[in-house]
C-alpha cells in the first residue's frame, strides 16, 4: 500500500481489514469499494472492521502494525485496543513529510522616485494614506489601473469616514496579507459626547441625544482603563462588513433589521482620552489594539459607560506594527511617481533610439565614401638598381 494513502483514514481501515479479513480476494484501495466486494458474503466481513470508526486511527495502526499475520480479534483484543495508549508518531511514520509553505517576502517602495526595474510590482508593497470619503477598495482599484498590475489587494479595511495607513500588497505580495493583518493598530480620533448614531459614527443618523455636561474627563478615563482595556469581548456594530447567513450585516442594517452578533475576542493595550479645550462634548483618543477592533463601537460603548452617549466623528489610523503613516504615499504622488517614471522610460527609449540612428547614418556615409572612391590602385612595383 502506498505509504501516503496508509497514513490516512482509508489507508488505516484498510489495513485493519487486510490482516483481519480470512478472504483471499485482493484487497480494494477504497474501503466503500470493500464493503461492495464483500457484500454478497457476509462470512467474509469481520465484524472487527465495526471498530473503524470509534477507535483510534493511530491505536488500529499499532496494532496492524504489530501484526504479523492475520489478526485475530477477540473481545479481550478489542477492548486492549481501545484502551491501549499509542504515541501519535507511530500512526504517521510512513507519511511523507510536508514542506513548509514559504511566503514571498515583498519589496516595501518607500516614497520617492521610483526605481526602473523591469518586475517592479511583481511582488511590492506600498504604504499608503488613505483620502477621506475613499473605501479601501476604491484605494485598491485606483492603484490597479494606475499601476496597470492584476492582483492588488488591502492589509485591512477602512471605513470610508476614516484616513490614515493601508496597505497596499500588489502581485505575489497579496500572499502576505494576512501577516500584514494580524499585527497590532494604532488610531487616533475624535468622539462626541451626548449624541448616538445608528452606525456608532458621523455617518450614520442622530438616533438618540442624552445630557452630557455631567461626564468629566476623570470618569471616562477611569472607564477607558476599567473596563476597555485588556482582552475583550466585543460586539461588532450592525453598520460593517461581517456576514452573517452569507449577507452583509450593512445591507440588514440598511433594511431596518437588527440581528443577533456573535461577541469577538480583541485586545486594546492602550486607551488614551484628553478632552478638547474649545468643545468639551469633543473627546480626543489615541488606541493601540488587536486586529478586529471595532473603534466606533469602543466609543459607542465608552459613553453607555459613563451615563451618556456618545459617536466617532474622526478616525486616523496611525500604523500598523512598525509601520508608520508618516512613511506613506498619498494616491497623487503614487500617481505622480509612476507618471514620472514613465516619461523617463520614454525619454531613455528615445534617446537609444537617436543613438542608434547616428550610428547607422555613420555607417551608411562611411560605406558611401568608400564606394565613391572606386577600388584600390596597386603601387609600381619597386626594381633593383642596376636592373
Amino acid at each position: 500500500m502506498q505509504p501516503a494513502l496508509r497514513a490516512t483514514w482509508t489507508g488505516v481501515a484498510a489495513r485493519f481489514y487486510q490482516k483481519t479479513c480470512s478472504c483471499d480476494q485482493r484487497f480494494c484501495v477504497s474501503l466503500a469499494s470493500c464493503r461492495r466486494l464483500h457484500s454478497r458474503s457476509q462470512q467474509h466481513w469481520h465484524p472487527a472492521m465495526e471498530l473503524v470508526r470509534p477507535v483510534k486511527k493511530q491505536r488500529i495502526a499499532a496494532f496492524v502494525a504489530d501484526s504479523d499475520g492475520p489478526a485475530v480479534l477477540s473481545e479481550e483484543t478489542i477492548e486492549s485496543v481501545q484502551d491501549t495508549p499509542v504515541a501519535a508518531s507511530t500512526a504517521v511514520e510512513d507519511s511523507p513529510k510536508r514542506k513548509a509553505k514559504v511566503l514571498p517576502v515583498p519589496k516595501l517602495i518607500p516614497p520617492g522616485p521610483l526605481p526602473d526595474e523591469s518586475d517592479l510590482w511583481g511582488c511590492t508593497a506600498l504604504l499608503v494614506d488613505k483620502p477621506q470619503t475613499w473605501t479601501s477598495f476604491d484605494v485598491c482599484g485606483k492603484l490597479k489601473g494606475v499601476l496597470r498590475v492584476k492582483k492588488v489587494g488591502h492589509a485591512g479595511t477602512l471605513d470610508p469616514m476614516a484616513t490614515g495607513l493601508l496597505i497596499i500588497c500588489t502581485g505575489r505580495a497579496t500572499k502576505s496579507i494576512d501577516s500584514f493583518q494580524a499585527m497590532h493598530k494604532e488610531y487616533s480620533g475624535t468622539l462626541r459626547l451626548g449624541e448616538t448614531t445608528n452606525s456608532y459614527d458621523a455617518d450614520g443618523d442622530i438616533i438618540d441625544t442624552l445630557p452630557w455636561q455631567h461626564v468629566t474627563l476623570e470618569d471616562l478615563q477611569q472607564e477607558a482603563h476599567k473596563r476597555f482595556t485588556g482582552n475583550l469581548q466585543q460586539v461588532p456594530p450592525m453598520f460593517s462588513a461581517l456576514r452573517v447567513k452569507g449577507k452583509r450585516l450593512y445591507e440588514i442594517a440598511r433594511e431596518g433589521k437588527v440581528v443577533e452578533r456573535a461577541a469577538r475576542s480583541v485586545h486594546v493595550s492602550q486607551f488614551d482620552l484628553t478632552q478638547d479645550q474649545t468643545d468639551p462634548q469633543q473627546v480626543h483618543f489615541y488606541i493601540s489594539c488587536s486586529k478586529g477592533t471595532y473603534i466606533r463601537s469602543l466609543a459607542h460603548d465608552l459613553g453607555q459607560a459613563v451615563g451618556s452617549a456618545a459617536h466617532l466623528v474622526a478616525l486616523r489610523r496611525e500604523a500598523i506594527g512598525k509601520y508608520s503613516v508618516k512613511d506613506a504615499w498619498t494616491v497623487e504622488q503614487l500617481q505622480a511617481a509612476v507618471t514620472d517614471l514613465k516619461h523617463s522610460k520614454a525619454q531613455t527609449s528615445a534617446a537609444d533610439l537617436d543613438t542608434r540612428h547616428d550610428k547607422a547614418t555613420d555607417a551608411a556615409s562611411t560605406a558611401s565614401s568608400d564606394k565613391a572612391q572606386g577600388p584600390v590602385q596597386m603601387g609600381t612595383a619597386i626594381t633593383p638598381d642596376g636592373a
